[in-house]
């Protein structure tokens, strides 16, 4: 989020003010835990848990900058056995 968050510009920087999380795909749930704002709200972060043996799920970050401005962001997840 860190240059997306420059490109707003303002004066004092544009920061993180609210996060939101959420999963989806199939098999038994992924959970999401421990989501959190972090370095001088420019990054968010969560912790994953669960989930289905070779499933495939995608995890959303939706964020509302202190402009009001929102974006969101997906990473996909695999689940291996380690």
């Amino acid at each position: 989020w860190t240059a997306w968050l420059a490109e707003l510009g303002g004066s004092p920087p544009a920061f993180i003010d609210q996060s939101f999380y959420r999963v989806t795909g199939k098999g038994q749930a992924l959970t999401l835990t421990g989501a959190s704002i972090v370095t001088g709200a420019q990054e968010t972060q969560v912790r994953l848990n669960g989930g289905t043996l070779g499933a495939h799920y995608t995890v959303t970050n939706r964020i509302v900058a202190s402009t009001g401005d929102e974006d969101e962001r997906s990473f996909k997840v695999l689940i291996r056995q380690g």
